[in-house]
């Protein structure tokens, strides 16, 4: 809007709103074209109901000419690897204009947020650009807020609950990390059999840390934030680089699984008296005796006893004479122990010193009682339980 030539949308999208920058009074006063910076649009984007084919015209006067003696030789007992049910391409939202005053800071209804860009300053109203999309297939969401006005000011988790997904957050008129008072969650309406992962957890605290985006993997969205820093105390920490972790659930295959068979028993043939055309003498039954499965009995697996997962810590291993060494917490920036090991409720000291060790960390650490965290170095002051994996 500062030069000739024109200004367009994206295939599909639609104007929708103008941002005017500066006052027709005062001292900024800006009341021509240039003045104009950003614009909000819509779009048509691909998720309106596929049409249903049209019948028919008319139906065929002779019945196939080589019936199949099954429904299908060999169904197929899952769905096809790889047909994930969301949009691959996140949209890109410019917030620049929304995060310079107070108020909410949200993606459009129906969508929740996959990634995070933040400019060259520090401040929340620094962040400039939200991506977002949805699952392709579902038909809404509703949504709800969540109150972390007290539970933010600290170090620690906040977040959305149950499926619930990030899709903006409520500001008042300040610009530090404090000033972000309420989240809001988008829970996706979905066909039964579509079902979200269990929440994983992003180390964020590099590109939270200096411009940039901050994005999770195709089909992910966001659900919870970590903070390092309180707001009194020693150490205050209360801007973006104080987020160092996010957590997030993700759309990743999870397509409900057909049924094993078209019907539960076959029939013997196509159609109890076929036509005498298009042959002049068909056969009585396709097959003399067509068995009604593919396999009687198929093997579930080349084992006969395979575990249905990996062992979730490797087998015992000696522990050192020489641990623990002592009580240690992360820095404000990032992670003394960069490595997550694994999480679950069954997390014990030693059985975190045995994983770290067999993955070849010379550290290991147990943190919020579920997570085992590994690393080669570390440094700090003492807060929490810390154990070394070798003499």
């Amino acid at each position: 809007m500062s030069k000739e030539g024109l200004c367009s949308l994206p295939t599909g999208c639609f104007l929708s709103g103008l941002y005017r920058n500066g006052n027709l009074q005062n001292t900024d006063i800006c009341d021509d074209l240039p003045c104009i910076t950003a614009a909000k649009y819509k779009c048509f984007d691909g998720n309106t109901p596929a049409p249903t084919p049209m019948p028919t015209p008319l139906p065929t006067p002779v019945p196939t000419p080589a019936p199949t003696p099954l429904p299908t030789p060999m169904p197929t007992s899952l769905p096809t690897p790889g047909t994930w049910p969301y949009k691959e391409t996140p949209i890109v939202q410019n917030v620049t204009s929304i995060t310079a005053v107070w108020g909410w800071i949200a993606v459009p209804s129906g969508n929740a947020i996959t990634g995070i860009g933040r400019s060259s300053c520090d401040t929340i109203n620094c962040i400039n650009e939200f991506d977002y999309t949805m699952p392709q297939l579902s038909s809404g969401a509703t949504h709800e807020t969540v109150d972390i006005s007290s539970s933010f000011d600290n170090r620690g988790w906040v977040g959305c609950s149950g499926d619930g997904l990030i899709s903006g957050y409520y500001q008042v008129s300040c610009t530090e990390l404090h000033c972000i008072e309420t989240l809001q969650c988008a829970t996706f309406a979905l066909p039964a059999g579509i079902v979200i992962s269990e929440e994983r957890v992003a180390d964020w605290s590099d590109c939270m840390s200096k411009e940039g985006l901050c994005s999770l993997p195709t089909g992910c969205f966001l659900s919870g934030l970590y903070r390092n820093g309180n707001l009194q105390n020693t150490d205050i920490c209360d801007d973006l680089p104080c987020i160092t972790d996010v957590k997030y659930k993700c759309f990743d295959g999870n397509t409900p699984a057909p049924t094993p068979l078209p019907t539960p028993v076959p029939t013997p043939v196509p159609t109890p008296a076929p036509t005498p055309f298009p042959t002049s003498v068909p056969t009585p039954e396709p097959t003399p005796a067509p068995t009604p499965l593919p396999t009687p009995m198929p093997t579930p697996a080349p084992t006969p006893a395979p575990t249905p997962l990996p062992t979730p810590v490797p087998t015992p291993t000696p522990v050192p004479d020489n641990w623990p060494i002592g009580c240690y917490v992360d820095s404000i920036t990032s992670r003394l122990l960069p490595k997550l090991g694994y999480s679950g409720t069954d997390n014990t000291l030693e059985s975190c010193l045995i994983a770290c060790s067999a993955l070849g960390y010379t550290y290991a650490g147990a943190q919020y009682g579920k997570e085992c965290w590994c690393g080669n170095s570390m440094a700090g002051g003492r807060c929490a339980h810390w154990r070394r994996t070798a003499r």
